[in-house]
Order: structure tokens, then C-alpha cells, then sequence
């Protein structure tokens, strides 16, 4: 059989180039080979029809705490002195973590003391002084905490004593005047008393002498030199009736000139008190706002001082510059509270959200960590903004929040965990797809463009 088919063979050889191709039967090798090819291609179709893969959606974000970061911020404006804590590292509640310069607060709140303290002792000396108490312990008392104070203090009560001395001089003397003109007056009387008793014994003699003259009993210049005695009698009752006018007109004003000086005395007590009174109120508002400015002052002096609210992990430090100058409501420190779950936020880009549901399954590859050499984390979706942001770099982008299954990776037989702030890439399973699909859009897109073109 085999001499028989190198025999063909060999008569092959010998023919004429185009008889020899014509005669030569095909090699089976080539015809295998076509049968090949043409198997694979249409296994490849069949498969590429009946076969669906993942369609996904790729969003790139970071690893963050699920919204509960405690941010510490300073009340005011304030210099830092102290940084105790670094980022990364644990801390427990009440932890002192940054200190800001505190003097200017603390000369705030001394000299608010002094300011306190002062109007306490001048609202107890008004009392004092309006009640009439005011006494020689009370301004030792202020002598001990401020010398103008207690110099204010004794000029107030020198000025009181002065006043209550002079007004007690002049009611006095006023006094002594209306008693020594009573003592006047009762004389006078007494005195035109026993003048007019004289004048009436005289009066009686001339008469009696009148009528012996006219008998011829007496000389004339004896009735004459009676009469003459009689008018002077009478001159002098008239004296003393003037005098004891005289003496009732300067009591009376005596009198007047006390009660005026009573009544005016009087008044400048209503007055002082009613001054007094209205001090006091002053005072007394002037405490409380001192009282607040005060309490005011302890709260920021003690806000000088940052504590952590929580336990957990500082995951940044607004300022590392001691000398650095924070302003009011200033993020200075995050802290990560102890426990709290991390998710991650992703931008998805506007044309893929309108596939992206909450609930879809999410694989997370981690930049840090290669998928190829140590896989993804699976996650599904959490959530999904109403409306679109502005993304400096790709325009408009939906933000979402993907929940993770595990929070480690096992990277030489040790579990690593992910930490805040690690970049990702989130692949959303939007659908599936039928592998023929992916060949045959650009070939459609493509086409139907072509067809409506100009």
C-alpha cells in the first residue's frame, strides 16, 4: 500500500507544473485547520450571544466615617501655644488636645473681678448711705481693696456728717434764738404789766390831785410835775408794747426760719435718698452685667483649652504650627469617634446615574491595595444625591455612599484594616449584558450616525 502511494506520488513529480497542482489531491492538514477556524469562530459567536457578563458603572471616591466626625473649633480668635495630640493617634474623652494662649483672657477676667468686686463695695456703701448705716468698717473694708475707693467712701461720709452737723447747728441756733425770744416776750409782758399797773396808779393820783388843785388844796406845779410823771409812765408802756412787737416779729421769723430749714433739710434727704436709690439701681444692673461679662469670660478662658468630645482617632490637625493663629469656628481638629462604621463616597459621573440604584452591589478596589494581587471589597449602595455638583475636573458628578462588607484585607497572612481618606475605585453593577452586545453597539452606533448625517 504504501509502495503504491509513493508510486502516485512520484508520477505527481513528473507531471507539468499546472497539472501537478490540479491532480495533487488537498492536504488534510489545511482542511483541518479551516474546519478549526471556523468551529472556534462559531462557538465564539454562540457563546458571545448566550453569554452576559457584568455591565458596571465606575465612580472614583474615598474611604470616609459614616457622618458623625466630632470637629473641634475654638470659640474665638486665639494663638496657639500647644499641640499634645498628632493625627493618627487615640484619644480618650476630656483629652487636652491643643492649648491656646490664655493671658489676654485671664487679664480679661482679673480685671473683671476687680471691676465686680469694686461695684459690690459701692452698691453696699450706697445701701449703707441710703439706709444711714454707713460705718468705719466699711471703708476699712474698702481701704483693703482699693485706696480710691475708700478715700470716695470717707469724702462721702465727711460730706454727710457735714451736712447733718450743719443742719443740727442751725436748728440749734434757730432754737436757742425762738427760746431766748419766748424768754423775751414773757419779760416784756410781765414788765408792760407792771408798767400799766404804775400808769393807772398814776393816772389815779393826777386825778385825785386834779381835783384838790381845782379846791385850791394843791400849788399847780405840783399836779403839773404828777401829769409830767404820768406821760412818762405812758411813754413807757408805749416802749414796751413796741418791744413786745418787736420780740413776737423775730420769734415768728425764728420760728419760720426753722421750719424752713426743717423742710429744706428734709427735701435734700428726699432728694440724696432718691439719688441714693437711683445709684443703687445703676449699681445693681451695672453687677449684673459685670456678673455676665464675667461668666462669659471663665467659658472662654476655659474653651482656651480643646478637649476631645469623644473617644476615638484624630484624623487631622487643622494647624501643626505652635504660634499659629486659629480664628473663631475654625475646623482646628477631626476626631473619628471610637467605633464608627466607614463607608465610601464616590462622584459619579452624569451619564451613568440615571442606571444606579440604592442597593446595587458595589466591588471596591482600593488604590493602595492591587485587586489583582489582593482582590475587592464588596459593597452595595447606601445612597444617592438629589441633584448633581460641580466637579473642577470632570463637570458634573452625583455624589453616593457605598456600604462595605469588610473593613480588612489579609496581606501576609494579617488582617489590615482600611483607614479614613484611602482613594477607590467603586465598579456598580448596573445590569448585565450579553457579550455580542459590546461588538455589535459601536457597529450600530456607528451605522445609524452615518445613515442621519447631512
Amino acid at each position: 500500500m504504501e509502495i503504491e502511494k509513493q508510486r502516485v506520488s512520484d508520477e505527481y513529480d513528473f507531471l507539468p507544473g499546472a497539472l501537478e497542482i490540479i491532480e495533487t489531491p488537498p492536504s488534510p492538514l489545511g482542511r483541518f485547520l479551516i474546519w478549526m477556524i471556523f468551529t472556534v469562530f462559531i462557538s465564539f459567536i454562540v457563546w458571545s450571544y448566550f453569554g452576559k457578563i457584568d455591565e458596571v458603572a465606575v465612580a472614583r471616591g474615598k474611604v470616609i466615617p459614616d457622618g458623625r466626625l466630632k470637629v473641634i473649633q475654638p470659640l474665638e480668635e486665639g494663638i496657639i501655644t500647644a499641640i499634645h495630640i498628632k493625627e493618627g493617634e487615640k484619644v480618650k474623652k476630656d483629652q487636652l488636645l491643643l492649648e491656646l494662649d490664655a493671658s489676654m483672657k485671664q487679664a480679661d477676667i482679673t480685671s473683671l473681678e476687680n471691676s465686680l468686686q469694686m461695684a459690690i463695695l459701692e452698691k453696699n456703701l450706697i445701701s449703707a448711705e441710703l439706709n444711714g448705716t454707713i460705718s468705719n468698717k466699711e471703708i476699712e473694708k474698702t481701704k483693703l481693696n482699693n485706696l480710691n475707693a475708700s478715700q470716695v467712701v470717707e469724702l462721702q461720709k465727711k460730706y454727710s456728717q457735714a451736712k447733718s452737723e450743719e443742719y443740727i447747728a442751725q436748728k440749734e441756733t434757730l432754737q436757742t434764738i425762738i427760746q431766748q425770744r419766748e424768754k423775751d416776750v414773757q419779760l416784756a409782758i410781765t414788765k408792760l404789766d407792771s408798767v400799766k399797773s404804775h400808769y393807772s396808779y398814776i393816772s389815779s393820783e393826777v386825778d385825785n390831785l386834779k381835783s384838790l388843785y381845782e379846791n385850791g388844796g394843791i400849788p399847780k406845779i405840783e399836779l403839773k410835775k404828777k401829769e409830767e410823771e404820768l406821760l412818762l409812765s405812758q411813754k413807757e408802756v408805749d416802749s414796751q408794747t413796741v418791744l413786745i412787737e418787736k420780740l413776737n416779729s423775730e420769734l415768728k421769723e425764728a420760728q419760720a426760719n426753722l421750719i424752713s430749714l426743717t423742710k429744706m433739710y428734709e427735701k435734700d434727704l428726699a432728694t440724696k435718698d432718691k439719688e441714693l436709690a437711683d445709684k443703687l439701681v445703676v449699681k445693681e444692673k451695672e453687677i449684673i452685667a459685670l456678673e455676665d461679662q464675667l461668666s462669659k469670660a471663665k467659658k472662654i478662658l476655659k474653651y482656651q483649652k480643646l478637649v476631645s468630645p469623644v473617644d476615638g482617632v484624630v484624623q487631622g490637625i487643622a494647624s501643626q504650627t505652635i504660634g499659629g493663629v486659629v480664628t473663631p469656628a475654625q475646623p482646628v481638629v477631626t476626631i473619628v469617634p471610637e467605633g464608627t462604621p466607614l463607608i465610601v463616597e464616590a462622584n459619579v459621573l452624569n451619564k451613568d446615574i440615571g442606571f444606579i440604584e440604592v442597593g446595587q452591589l458595589v466591588d471596591v478596589k482600593f488604590d493602595t491595595f492591587p485587586f489583582q494581587k489582593y482582590g475587592v471589597i464588596k459593597g452595595k449602595v447606601l445612597s444617592i444625591s438629589p441633584d448633581a455638583v460641580e466637579d473642577e475636573k470632570i463637570g458634573l458628578v452625583y455624589n453616593i455612599k457605598v456600604e462595605l462588607e469588610e473593613n480588612t484585607f489579609t496581606i501576609r497572612n494579617k488582617e489590615v484594616n482600611i483607614s479614613s481618606g484611602m482613594t477607590v475605585s467603586a465598579e456598580v453593577k448596573t445590569g448585565k449584558r450579553r457579550i455580542i452586545e459590546f461588538f455589535l453597539s459601536p457597529i450600530l452606533k456607528n451605522l445609524k450616525e452615518s445613515l442621519t448625517l447631512r
